[in-house]
């Protein structure tokens, strides 16, 4: 056993294979030997490599670490068995997927130790793979460093219920028995709330000291039905017990209860799709609720947000569960719309259900900010955003008074108060964005007006000396609105917005002035230094510093280039330029300037103005980047020297530098991907060369990014494409978006390549590019107005698939055909993603892009809508004189609508419903089909028991002629069995390639695949799918990119599926089907099917490979084999397909017509 440790870290663990050799580790870096630490693992039944992985430290560190077994009992049983086993001073716990912050429990043992207190806590980061952030509930109670304080004194210490984040002295919580309650969510707090009030001192460290990771499937997040809620319900109350027990302040117990009914009861119930919990489950949870808030006070429900006031004043008063049931549905969907009014000179919040009406006040005002501009201008920082509380009157400047600025420390105590100034000016488009319910159309008016919300504020730099100690601080705005003092953090930076980083503001003496927003929190942070080193440009060779430590380097990896230093001159020694001129790659590079002496580097402040050198083979620039002052050296890319616009023509010259010698021909690429479109330059100097782009509507396909390159020709042969750059070329065009030629065209600057690459990107003119706000107040205008004009009876609106990839097909294509030949008296406008061509295969149909000023007028005015999934515009509002048609896309293998959890949640559930319900019409081919649609989207349209448009083609008879034909199109053996493989989508990350020999062993399959039998790989539209190495070609090869699926239905003679839709389609041909599912216990888990494929399947279901070749070898085979199944498949999901679905469709949407 061991004896006289300092401290014990208790470690329970569950299933955390992926995750435990991080977490010890951080544990034993934390610098304390092996006489001050006990690691205490207690596996609570692990069904992984959790034990295994905790055995090998225990025998690696037998002096530190012992290893604890027991069946699962959950969290806090396990953390209860440590404590029991803990033979040290202090006791520490760490969940086994969190981490503890370097050397945090060598300072929190010395400032325990030092001031005799019986609990230290920390603060704490959230973090995952991509950025850290501080949780809210530490922000609220983590305010600063405090000695030997208590829960009275910090009553937001209630707010730190989290038992990680904390050293305890051991015999405090034996002595007390503080121990975890077992067998529920959310243990930490009705220990930690009570250990606090019965504490003899308390340490807090505005330091992090824990790291908290962010995953799913945790102990602490795995929650179904009422059980979250009722667990947080019954530690409420236990915490409750525990604070009036020891005696805490009436403040304390206020935090308390304020905290479960501002955010912990609600927030659990939330995470929850309510509907989907028993009526049984809810019944209970209603009374439990019911009796937990009859033991609250009523003057604790004043002191609630409106939004919760509400909730729990409902609660508490409803006597029929039938009645609270409804409500709560309602509630947690967000179906209750609120609303702002004056009444006798109070502003004052009602709603539309419940006759609860009651004055606003500061917990009611959640302050939204955002900052959208940032600039040091005159010595002042001028920053420009909103600022608005939330369900607040901003209609008015005079209901915003006594506006300032503050400025505060990092642990929020004030510096300086009402500093600099602050305006408030009138902006419309935040009203329009922000001012409405989630569920209250947009066009019925504002529920609150935010008019007045936009702020400048200006602060002089000399304020900011004040932070020569602190070095860094914050700004808040504070104002009165409505007579209710509110305040804020400015921060929140919009992400669109290039300029809301400004260089810092440098002297030349070394003062530097630097604006961030750190990703923990993203408030704007102002960091102040002094006698920092700045280098400015004297000369074309000569620099100049102040400040310097003594040697001066650039520096890049693990690379230094001293320089030559007199004084506080420096010079590039004449080897280095030597070597530049030389193409030496090793320089080519971004260098940074540092000066360091024997035991100190720092980086370099940029002073003056950015400069760039032409030498006659390279190309320097002396630059700043967030200040600091770099120099780039490169040679041979093209540069722009000039760029301009006239009409819709772009006059572009480039320079060209470093190739030592000149070109015989310059030329421009519009992309590498587009090597037909090229332009000859005009040579107009030594090395500048112009040219003129045409910005038209056609001549670059569907093609959205042009990466613009320099193809070079020298006399020698060599030939070369080089990305044009930006350079140093200051334009109005860069990164600027201009109508021209009907599209959108942005000049971009793409930062990830040195000198910023040049690229144009083509896209519709979209309204949501315009400024916040800007959409919002056109639906309130433009679209308004239009849904008041009479409907165009006979315009048809089509799209398929949202559009995707400026595509248009499947069910509404196959009707659009029928419909556009038949029905010459309709207009047609499909909608397909961007527009950024004619689209002249349609040659009945107007072709637009989604999101445009067309889009909307034809939502407003079309008649009939025809769509394959649907039309997800939350703002549309379908009139009902409009008609709206379902087609799907395809039979429903796997959930949809309601059915994917994890795409809804209770406050989307409106929206998504909103959408189901505008659907007139459901086109089926199947009873099967019908009764799942309509169960999955929650509506009943009327069915059309037609087919789907798209199978038409399959009931055609082709002759072998016109077979040929297709397969001399796409390039394919006339001669051979073509056998057309068709996976499914599996590949989450579009960017990335699958490799297709994941999905088979290619050259098992080639060698094993009959001489007379090729296989066609067609790739879902979503995944793409790697090469196939051209020795395995003769046999197995992708399909053409343009090859519709449905003509290789026609001319293959069997086909390989999944779990692909593929399936219904093909049984509709009596061809033979192989169902190769070497992932199908995975593919459900994750996906979910609707029925037993296994069993169902109309051939056979092969997961073993040899299978799967065995078959392919022998499909001839299956038809008879499977006869029964090929025909219960087709009769249970194809029995309306026969070949006139477009016909019937037509004539029950616009009428009968004479065929013939």
């Amino acid at each position: 056993m061991n004896k006289n440790k300092k401290l014990a870290v208790v470690v329970p663990m569950y299933n955390v294979e992926d995750y435990l050799t991080e977490a010890v580790n951080s544990i034993l870096n934390q610098q304390l030997t092996e006489k001050e630490l006990q690691i205490i693992l207690i596996d609570d039944g692990s069904e992984d490599n959790t034990l295994k992985i905790a055995n090998n430290f225990a025998k690696e560190y037998p002096g530190f670490i012992e290893v604890h077994s027991f069946q699962n009992g959950g969290l806090g049983t396990a953390r209860n068995r440590g404590t029991r086993i803990a033979n040290a001073e202090y006791i520490a716990y760490l969940d086994p997927d969190d981490l503890v912050a370097e050397n945090s429990y060598s300072l929190m043992l010395d400032t325990i130790e030092r001031t005799g207190s019986e609990i230290i806590t920390g603060n704490v980061l959230r973090f995952n793979s991509k950025k850290t952030w501080t949780p809210d509930l530490h922000a609220k109670a983590i305010l600063g460093t405090y000695e030997h304080t208590s829960l009275d004194e910090h009553p937001e210490l209630i707010w730190d219920a989290s038992s990680w984040n904390k050293l305890y002295r051991l015999g405090f919580l034996r002595k007390n028995n503080f121990y975890f309650p077992e067998g529920v969510l959310y243990e930490d707090f009705p220990m930690v709330n009570p250990a606090y009030a019965k504490a003899n001192g308390i340490d807090v460290l505005k330091q992090v000291v824990y790291m908290w990771r962010v995953r799913e499937g945790s102990i602490t997040h795995q929650s179904t039905g009422i059980k979250a809620t009722m667990d947080r319900i019954k530690v409420n109350q236990i915490a409750l017990n525990g604070l009036k027990k020891y005696k805490a302040s009436k403040e304390v117990i206020e935090e308390l209860v304020l905290k479960g009914l501002n955010m912990g009861i609600l927030a659990m119930l939330k995470k929850e799709k309510y509907a989907l919990i028993p009526k049984e489950d809810r019944q209970i949870l209603f009374n439990t609720l019911k009796s937990y808030l009859l033991g609250i006070k009523n003057e604790y429900f004043d002191k609630v947000s409106y939004k919760n006031f509400i909730f729990f004043k409902t609660a508490k008063n409803t006597i029929s569960f039938e009645e609270w049931d409804k409500f709560a549905l309602l509630y947690l969907r967000d179906g209750i719309q609120y609303k702002g009014e004056w009444i006798d000179n109070v502003y004052m919040l009602k709603n539309n259900i419940t006759d609860a009406v009651r004055p606003a006040q500061d917990c009611d005002f959640k302050v939204n900010t955002k900052v959208t501009n940032a600039v040091y201008h005159n010595d002042n920082l001028v920053v420009k955003g909103w600022f608005f509380p939330e369900m607040s009157d901003m209609s008015s400047i005079n209901l915003i008074d006594n506006a300032k600025i503050n400025l505060l420390s990092e642990d929020n105590q004030y510096i300086v108060r009402d500093i600099g100034s602050v305006n408030f000016s009138f902006s419309h488009e935040i009203t329009a964005k922000f001012g409405y319910n989630k569920t209250h159309f947009i066009l019925d008016g504002a529920d609150f007006n935010y008019d007045y919300s936009l702020f400048e504020l200006s602060v002089p730099s000399e304020v900011f000396h004040q932070l020569k100690v602190l070095k860094n601080a914050k700004l808040e705005l504070e104002a009165k609105v409505d007579g209710i003092l509110v305040k804020g953090f400015i921060g929140n930076p919009l992400k669109r917005v290039t300029d809301i980083w400004p260089e810092p503001y440098v002297s030349e003496n070394g003062t530097v002035l630097h604006i961030d927003y750190p990703r923990s929190d993203w408030q704007l942070r102002i960091t102040y230094s002094e006698d920092e080193p700045v280098i400015s440009l004297k000369d074309s060779d000569t620099f100049e510093i102040c400040n310097s430590l003594g040697q001066v380097s650039l520096f890049s990896g693990d690379q230094e280039l001293p320089l030559n230093v007199f004084g506080n001159q420096v010079k590039i020694p004449l080897k280095f330029q030597e070597s530049f001129n030389n193409f030496d790659s090793t320089y080519r590079k971004k260098w940074q300037f540092i000066t360091k002496n024997s035991s100190v580097q720092k980086p370099v402040y940029f002073f003056g103005e950015k400069q760039q050198f032409d030498n006659d083979v390279s190309f320097e620039v002396f630059n700043s980047e967030r200040g600091l002052a770099n120099l780039s050296i490169t040679w041979i890319y093209p540069f722009i020297s000039d760029l301009k616009i006239l009409g819709n023509t772009l006059y572009l010259t480039i320079r060209l530098v470093g190739w030592q010698n000149e070109a015989s021909s310059v030329q421009i690429l519009a992309d590498p991907n587009l090597p037909d479109i090229i332009w000859d330059t005009q040579k107009i100097s030594n090395n500048e060369y112009q040219l003129v782009i045409p910005l038209t509507l056609d001549g670059f396909g569907d093609k959205k990014w042009l990466n613009i390159h320099a193809h070079l020709q020298f006399e020698d042969g060599y030939v070369t494409d080089e990305l044009v750059r930006w350079g140093l070329f200051n334009s109005e065009l860069l990164d600027a978006s201009m109508e021209i030629s009907g599209l959108t065209w942005k000049f971009a600057y793409l930062k990830k390549y040195a000198f910023g690459g040049f690229a144009i990107q083509r896209t519709a003119n979209r309204l949501y590019r315009e400024q916040t706000g800007a959409f919002e107040s056109f639906l309130e205008s433009s679209y308004s107005k239009w849904v008041h004009q009479p409907v165009l009876n006979n315009v048809v609106m089509w799209s398929a698939y949202w559009g995707r990839d400026n595509k248009f097909g499947g069910n509404p294509l196959a009707l659009f055909n029928f419909v556009s030949e038949n029905y010459p008296e309709l207009q047609n406008v499909i909608v397909v993603q961007n527009k950024l061509r004619s689209f002249t295969e349609f040659k009945n149909a107007k072709v637009i892009s989604f999101g445009t000023k067309e889009y909307w007028y034809y939502q407003a005015r079309a008649k009939y809508f025809i769509n394959d999934v649907n039309w997800t515009d939350r703002n549309r509002n379908k009139r009902p004189e409009q008609v709206e048609m379902e087609t799907m896309h395809g039979t429903p293998l796997k959930a949809m609508g309601f059915d994917v959890l994890d795409e809804w949640k209770d406050t989307s559930y409106y929206s998504y419903l909103r959408r189901f319900n505008n659907y007139d019409y459901l086109v089926v081919p199947s009873e099967f089909v019908s009764n799942y649609a309509q169960h999955a989207f929650q509506v009943h349209p009327k069915i059309l028991k037609t087919g789907y448009p798209r199978n038409d083609v399959f009931f055609k008879k082709y002759s072998d002629h016109e077979k040929k034909e297709m397969k001399q199109k796409y390039n394919l053996p006339v001669n051979k069995k073509i056998i057309l493989y068709a996976p499914t989508w599996r590949n989450q990350d579009q960017k990335i390639p699958t490799n297709i020999n994941k999905l088979f062993n290619i050259k098992n399959m080639y060698d094993s695949l009959n001489d007379d039998t090729i296989i066609v790989v067609k790739n879902h539209n979503f995944e793409k799918l790697t090469g196939i190495d051209k020795k395995y070609q003769s046999k197995i090869i992708l399909a053409d990119e343009t090859a519709s699926i449905e003509s290789l239905y026609i001319i293959s003679d069997a086909v390989i599926t999944d779990y692909s839709s593929v399936m219904f389609d093909y049984a509709l041909l009596n061809k033979p089907m192989i169902f190769w599912a070497f992932d199908y216990e995975e593919y459900v888990k994750n996906r979910g099917i609707n029925f037993d494929l296994k069993a169902d399947a109309p051939g056979p279901f092969v997961q073993d490979e040899k299978d799967l070749i065995n078959w392919v070898n022998k499909f001839d085979q299956i038809s008879s084999q499977y006869s029964d199944k090929i025909i219960a498949f087709k009769d249970k999901f194809g029995q309306y397909d026969v070949g006139t679905a477009s016909r019937q469709i037509a004539e029950i949407i616009w009428g009968e017509k004479n065929f013939d």
